[in-house]
């Protein structure tokens, strides 16, 4: 291996010792750049489903390969048995529930995430510096169909996909983005600059004004957490571009700004959160049971309740409604384990950006089984590299 190639490689792991991704690694990065594109149509499957299914091949052949040889090196059960008995407990709910092809279709997505995460949680664990650009390579392309796609009757924009998921997905490589910029210097920082623009303006044309609430909560966190800590120097920084993106936004041209952004105000209140409340009212009035509906059948009570077979847009009421207060215990135990693991994990201050997204999102969508949010719990479940790591050839 030459002199200048070694810089490089060691640019993309996190133990400077080892300068060779293994194969997996390199598939866990493809896999990463493909989950924004999560929830677009291609050929009747999503991006990351399909490339999903080649990374979890190869990280199961790679280890069946190694063997014995590195036995030392074992996937982290442990943190993800509240994970594991959620999905079971999620399958258990076949038997009662209202909706039965709706739970077998949830179920499947959730042994699939579960899989996925189990072999992520290893593989992310050396290259932590490079999943945050693997993310934002994967945002830049989504936000380029999003501008290029024709604007719909209310001047939205999305590529292939629910408006608001689309949009959560930019925003999270806004974060990841803006990591970049505070946390890294020269030719990435300078990267980190100039992706964060596109995919501000993506996140801006899909219309959805839980992206926007999402995006304010982030600075919010991220610029008190600054503080907290005496980071003056990252404050002034992180303001700066907050000042420079409030002068730089009313100079798009105007179909660029779907006007249901301008309404935020009075649609929060307004009492209605357009519909929301309706749907949360319908679910509270069933009130509260042990097992709930059955996984994935919130769509087809709903329809029976309100005559139109919608999600709940509400993550934990969607669990409640779902697999009741049992299901709901096991998720919390989920989110407590990403809490308490998230401290130690290599991602620790790439997660104070992309959580508060994600939990204020959590308020107005169904994410309980979408990939965005089963791979930032994944990124906090990520184990720091061990003191000594062997590689295998790629």
């Amino acid at each position: 291996m030459s002199a200048s190639a070694a810089p490089a490689r060691r640019a993309l792991v996190t133990d400077e010792r080892v300068q060779k991704l293994t194969l997996s690694e390199k598939a866990s990065l493809l896999y990463v750049a493909s989950v924004p594109f999560d929830g677009m149509d291609v050929g009747g499957r999503s991006l990351p489903f399909v490339v999903g299914a080649v990374y979890l091949t190869v990280s199961i052949l790679g280890r069946v390969v190694r063997g014995g040889r590195r036995g030392k090196r074992d996937l982290p059960i442990g943190r993800i048995v509240p994970m594991f008995l959620f999905t079971v407990y999620c399958t258990a709910s076949y038997f009662w529930s209202l909706a039965p092809d709706l739970t077998i279709a949830r179920v499947t997505t959730l042994f699939v995430l579960l899989l996925t995460s189990w072999f992520l949680s290893q593989d992310l664990s050396r290259i932590s510096r490079a999943v945050p650009f693997a993310f934002i390579f994967g945002s830049l392309p989504v936000a380029l169909l999003v501008l290029a796609a024709p604007a719909s009757l209310d001047n939205r924009r999305t590529a292939n996909g629910n408006a608001n998921d689309v949009a959560l997905m930019l925003l999270l490589g806004v974060a990841c983005s803006l990591w970049v910029s505070l946390s890294c210097s020269g030719k990435m920082r300078i990267f980190g600059l100039a992706t964060m623009p596109i995919l501000v303006i993506g996140t801006v044309a899909t219309g959805s004004r839980t992206a926007v609430l999402g995006g304010a909560a982030m600075l919010l966190t991220v610029t008190v957490r600054f503080a907290w800590k005496h980071q003056w120097q990252r404050v002034v920084i992180l303001l700066a571009l907050v000042a420079l993106g409030a002068w730089f936004l009313p100079h798009l041209p105007a179909a660029m700004i779907p006007d249901r952004l301008s309404s935020i105000e009075v649609v929060l209140q307004g009492g209605s959160l357009s519909n929301r409340t309706y749907i949360w009212d319908a679910i509270l009035e069933r009130g509260f049971d042990l097992t709930g509906i059955g996984a994935g059948a919130s769509p087809a009570y709903l329809g029976e309740a309100m005559g139109s077979q919608v999600v709940a847009h509400n993550v934990f009421l969607g669990v409640l409604l779902d697999t009741g207060l049992l299901g709901v215990m096991l998720f919390l135990a989920i989110l407590l384990k990403a809490g308490i693991h998230g401290r130690l994990s290599p991602y620790r201050e790439l997660l104070s950006f992309m959580f508060p997204v994600l939990i204020a999102s959590s308020m107005a969508l169904s994410l309980e089984a979408r990939r965005s949010l089963w791979f930032v719990i994944t990124l906090a479940l990520v184990m720091r590299p061990r003191e000594k790591t062997e590689t295998e050839d790629s």
